[in-house]
């Protein structure tokens, strides 16, 4: 069976979980998700089928395990041990119907974050109860350009940052949220917080920022237009995926491409990074690795 890969998740240095889709079906207009799991001492895979598309995925393990798979108009599946459970972030008026599609899913200290068109946030703390904590970012009714987030990540509740669309960076808490002052107007894909002091974002032609709330700046790259999707960050290196290539950060600031010494050309969109693994999701390519040195492919 051939798969398209929208998502992926280090669960542990045991456990890998990605959401794919029956490219078939995908063919014939069907929604469809497989959230699979990988079991790498058994080196097999498991999966779980949906019939709506689900494109974002996070797992938290404290107090139980819950496996938790978003899709764009805001519908969650949250697995655990005693089945399966439907949720939404909001499924009234105020919504994803009225504001637009969900772009990205975090889980930062313990609690689950959402966030997506028109600058939609939303806070999950515990089961069934997402809460919107974009009142001071929400885009208003009356704005007529596209306003959205990407990404969302940050240290806790009381600092997290979103980006999005027209270089737009946000800082702030649920519901006091301040916009910082941007070096680009480019779609910005992603943002990862490193810690208080250290925060990178990426986008669109070869765009990478490094900051913090108001004081932001370019990292300039030579002759590098790939799109840039995701950033882990990986035995105290950055990685950075876009649609041609998976880079490193250099000391010099530079995006250097890596050679993976695999046997075959492959494919690049998301990163995530735990317990000594760092996995890179593409549309038909699953690869990982332990070191950042050796690569090995997983795709079923």
């Amino acid at each position: 069976m051939s798969y398209s890969f929208v998502s992926g998740y280090v669960q542990s240095n045991e456990i890998i979980r990605v959401i794919a889709q029956v490219d078939v079906l995908s063919e014939m207009e069907e929604p469809n998700s497989s959230l699979m799991k990988w079991v790498a001492s058994e080196n097999h895979w498991y999966a779980f089928h949906l019939d709506w598309y689900a494109t974002r995925l996070c797992v938290l393990t404290d107090p139980e395990l819950q496996v938790i798979a978003i899709g764009p108009d805001g519908k969650v599946n949250v697995g655990t041990i005693r089945g399966e459970l439907q949720e939404h972030v909001d499924g009234g008026k105020n919504g994803p119907v009225k504001n637009g599609v969900i772009r990205d899913m975090r889980e930062i200290n313990g609690i689950v974050y959402a966030v997506g068109m028109g600058r939609q946030v939303y806070e999950r703390s515990k089961m069934n109860n997402w809460i919107h904590i974009d009142k001071t970012v929400l885009q208003s009714p009356s704005t007529k350009e596209v306003t959205g987030f990407n990404s969302i990540d940050g240290i806790d509740a009381n600092n997290l940052y979103a980006v999005g669309m027209y270089g737009e960076i946000w800082h702030g808490s649920p519901n006091n949220w301040s916009k910082s002052e941007s070096p680009t107007n480019v779609i910005l894909n992603k943002v990862k917080v490193i810690n208080p002091k250290t925060v990178f974002v990426c986008g669109q032609k070869g765009t990478l920022l490094r900051g913090t709330a108001n004081n932001w700046r370019v990292l300039e790259q030579v002759d590098l237009d790939d799109e840039l999707w995701d950033i882990a960050w990986f035995n105290n290196e950055l990685y950075v995926s876009g649609n041609e290539s998976l880079y490193k950060l250099d000391k010099n600031g530079l995006l250097i491409p890596l050679d993976l010494k695999l046997n075959k050309e492959h494919t690049y969109r998301y990163l995530h990074a735990n317990e000594g693994v760092l996995l890179s999701t593409g549309p038909k390519s699953l690869i990982l690795s332990n070191d950042g040195k050796i690569w090995r492919e997983i795709t079923p």
